[in-house]
C-alpha cells in the first residue's frame, strides 16, 4: 500500500501514516529505498539508486533518514527535502 503526501515540488511514498515523517520510526530500519530526487550537490547519488535504511532521527525538528546505499556510501536525506519511495 502506497500512501501519496506532498512535499513541496514533489511526492514521497510512505507505506505507513503521517506519523513516520515527524518522528523516530523504527519500522522504517532495514527496508529498502529508492531515490527519486534530490538536491544536494555534493553526492553522487542519482534517481534510481537503491539502499537499505539504517536509521531514522530527528536533527533540529527535521526527521533525517540514514541510509547504507547499493553503491557503498553512507548518506543521511531530509525527509521534507528530498523524494524516494520506500519499498515494501
Amino acid at each position: 500500500m502506497k500512501n501519496n503526501q506532498s512535499q513541496r515540488e514533489g511526492k514521497i511514498y510512505l507505506p505507513y501514516d503521517r506519523m513516520s515523517t515527524t518522528m523516530f520510526d523504527e519500522r522504517l530500519c532495514g527496508k529498502r529505498i529508492k531515490l527519486i530526487h534530490t538536491d544536494d550537490l555534493h553526492t553522487k547519488l542519482k534517481s534510481g539508486d537503491m539502499g537499505t535504511i539504517k536509521c531514522t532521527f530527528l536533527n533540529l525538528n527535521e526527521v533525517v533518514i540514514n541510509v547504507k546505499w547499493d553503491s557503498g556510501s553512507n548518506s543521511g536525506f531530509i525527509v521534507t527535502k528530498d523524494d524516494y519511495e520506500i519499498l515494501e
